[in-house]
């Protein structure tokens, strides 16, 4: 299973969807500072409201959090994973590959991981490199809080990738799959922010992109302990899809 796993990130990492993936990233990395370059001051007082913290990071880490990161990731997982099966189907190969010794669960979770893998490496990739970028171009930047709330995003993000990799196995077509996944992920991240705004924060629970930004909360007295809640809770998210999908794939065509 290591050699597939590996084998799967290799030939994901030539595709011209994840290079096209890195690109935007990293161009949304570097241009997002001057978009924020002078936010209105009732928009930094807002932001100093609804979160811990003062000053423009605290707006900066908002609109990092929501309007940057979390829309790449919605559609960076679609594109990734929606045709994770589909895409077989749609060829003709489910049969070929259903011949084969490995089940059908383990096809689809290798397959998934090496998605989600390939996604985390290359938001891990980019988040070093703003770690760098940053200091200089964003007033009051603090490198490890960037560090530390971004880490705990990054398994919220990856989750767009768990959710269209399942959705393309639930539905069993890739257009419908993508469309379905679009709405389910437009609405978590759209609700992402929802807590902080009415001050209720059940209303995120069943939220995975709300845990992923919860530290915006308490930008700067979190801990350690602190990330790991959040943390625990997305990978009961990610656990808890992946085994659907792995589910439905084990009775295809039974």
């Amino acid at each position: 299973m290591t050699t597939f796993l590996r084998q799967e990130v290799r030939a994901l990492l030539r595709t011209r969807r994840a290079k096209i993936i890195a690109a935007v990233i990293c161009y949304a990395l570097l241009a997002f500072p001057i978009a924020m370059k002078q936010p209105p001051q009732s928009m930094v007082d807002l932001a100093t409201t609804w979160f811990d913290g003062d000053g423009s990071f605290t707006l900066f880490m908002f609109a990092y959090l929501d309007l940057n990161m979390n829309k790449v990731a919605m559609f960076a997982g679609i594109i990734l994973a929606g045709g994770i099966i589909a895409d077989e189907r749609a060829r003709g190969e489910l049969p070929l590959l259903w011949s084969k010794p490995v089940t059908r669960a383990r096809y689809f979770l290798v397959r998934l991981t090496g998605a989600v893998l390939l996604f985390a490496l290359i938001y891990a990739t980019v988040t070093l490199i703003g770690t760098l970028y940053y200091p200089s171009q964003v007033a009051g930047f603090d490198p490890l809080i960037y560090l530390g709330m971004a880490t705990v995003h990054l398994f919220a993000a990856c989750y767009a990738v768990t959710l269209a990799g399942t959705m393309g196995v639930l539905l069993g077509r890739k257009i419908p799959a993508m469309l379905i996944s679009l709405l389910l992920l437009g609405t978590f991240v759209g609700i992402a922010f929802l807590p902080f705004y009415t001050d209720s924060a059940w209303l995120g629970w069943l939220n995975p992109f709300y845990h992923g930004v919860s530290l915006i909360g308490q930008m700067h007295t979190f801990t350690l302990a602190d990330m790991l809640t959040p943390i625990a809770a997305l990978l009961a998210f990610h656990l808890a899809t992946a085994a659907l999908g792995a589910w439905k794939v084990s009775r295809e065509e039974q």
